[in-house]
């Protein structure tokens, strides 16, 4: 098959153009594409912010009056994300043996970033969301393992999820076998 000379232009107008646009599409559109997303989200966050604070404010109180208890609501969720993995485990030990749980072990393993859908580690302004397994072996009474789950749902600052509830009497011993698995989640500077 011949080709002509005005068939060679029109394939070279037609491979020129189509460079032309997969370079457009992958050095301009894409990239605006994704940097709209992220401001879109950014601006999806503030005007929640902003909404909050008006709701607050058209109650009768004054805009710094809504800014005190969004501040006040801001602390209160970071206290649920603490950064110290030590004092999240003083603090499960002390709430176990306030109601009489006889804390044989309690192995945290290492901390692993907490990932969104996507995949990607979420950050919670600034700092990124860890959890961590902890593994806990106590000695109890039914009625103490039920208050102390309700003591880590109601006091305990740190959002902690119970995984895994293993209980056992095993014989010649009053109470029971506890083996708990549980997810304790962090607010960390490292990623």
């Amino acid at each position: 098959m011949y080709i002509t000379l005005g068939q060679k232009k029109i394939l070279i107008v037609i491979s020129i153009s189509a460079t032309l646009f997969i370079v457009f599409l992958v050095f301009v559109y894409l990239p605006a594409k994704n940097s709209v997303e992220v401001l879109m989200t950014e601006f999806k966050e503030t005007e929640g912010e902003i909404n909050a604070v008006e709701s607050m404010t058209g109650k009768g109180r004054s805009i710094d009056e809504g800014f005190s208890i969004l501040k006040t609501k801001l602390d209160e969720l970071d206290a649920k994300f603490p950064s110290d993995e030590k004092g999240a485990l003083r603090s499960i030990s002390d709430i176990a043996h306030k109601y009489g749980l006889n804390v044989v072990s309690m192995k945290p393993e290492v901390k692993i970033p907490f990932l969104s859908k996507n995949g990607k580690p979420i950050m919670i302004e600034g700092k990124y969301c860890q959890k961590s397994q902890v593994f806990v072996t106590a000695y109890s009474s039914y009625k103490g393992l039920g208050k102390f789950f309700l003591a880590l749902k109601e006091n305990l600052p740190q959002l902690i999820t119970v995984e895994y509830l293993k209980m056992l009497k095993e014989s010649g011993k009053k109470e029971l076998r506890a083996d708990i698995n549980m997810t304790m989640y962090l607010l960390t500077e490292e990623k």
